[in-house]
């Protein structure tokens, strides 16, 4: 299917291949504190053992982890989509 609309940066294939070579979900943010009483956020991911985590701020943190979720849905919304306007508005096969 051709990527005839949206924006030309948008490359659903490369977001794609992203998304397949990622961790397993789902991902959760989490938080601790420090022996100083420094509070952290990171994203924890299954059977994290030794995986390196991503410490960020907590917003930010809830973003990254859901993204593990939402960007598989939103690849695939926008592919029914295109494949929608195709066909019905377009008239093409």
């Amino acid at each position: 299917m051709s990527d005839f609309c949206g924006p030309p940066a948008l490359d659903l294939d490369a977001i794609e291949s992203r998304v397949v070579d990622a961790t397993e979900g789902p991902w959760v943010c989490d938080t601790t504190r420090d022996h100083d009483g420094i509070g952290w956020a990171y994203v924890r991911m299954p059977d994290d053992g030794a995986r390196p985590r991503v410490d960020a701020r907590l917003y930010d943190c809830e973003f990254i982890a859901h993204a593990r979720q939402d960007v598989p849905t939103l690849v695939s919304e926008v592919r029914r989509l295109r494949e929608i306007l195709q066909e019905k508005v377009l008239g093409y096969d």
